[in-house]
């Protein structure tokens, strides 16, 4: 039978382990990489945004090598009104494009480096829809192609959560 003293330090390593793992559950995924959602010739990624208003989804790609990839930004608006994006050629901050409920950016080619897309407001789902093609002919997009997402301040410093 244990002594007492190390019942107590048992129960201090098993709640300091416990206090841990709760740590790791609250903590922020920002940035975050998913798959593509991959159906026929439509493809893409879905995340929720948690954070500030002011801050930038941005958007990285790898694993498309051999085929022409471009994306896009789509908001659904969800009450909160207009959503800034950011000019395809330029980066300068522009009102994104508007159609009924839903708000969404240029299409930008898809790079490894991070490229600013469409200022979300807390809660906001947004999409990132993904055209591939080869040869100039539409084809599905490759699985194997990664997307890394994360949001940023008007500083370039992380801000916020994405699931």
């Amino acid at each position: 039978m244990p002594s007492l003293p190390r019942r107590r330090t048992r129960r201090r390593a098993t709640l300091a382990v416990a206090a841990f793992a709760m740590l790791v559950l609250l903590t922020a995924c920002n940035p975050v990489t998913k798959p593509l959602t991959i159906s026929g010739e439509l493809a893409g990624v879905t995340v929720t945004y948690d954070g500030p208003a002011g801050a930038w989804l941005e958007v990285s790609v790898a694993g498309g090598s051999g085929f022409d990839v471009r994306y896009r930004a789509l908001v659904w608006l969800n009450g909160f009104g207009e959503r800034s994006c950011r000019d395809g050629a330029t980066g300068a901050v522009e009102p994104c494009t508007f159609e009924q409920e839903v708000v969404w950016s240029d299409w930008y080619p898809a790079t490894a480096g991070y490229r600013s897309t469409v200022s979300p407001h807390d809660g906001d789902q947004p999409t990132i829809q993904f055209e591939c093609r080869q040869g100039g002919s539409p084809v599905t997009c490759p699985d194997a192609i990664r997307v890394t997402l994360r949001t940023v301040d008007g500083d370039g410093d992380l801000v916020g959560d994405l699931n």
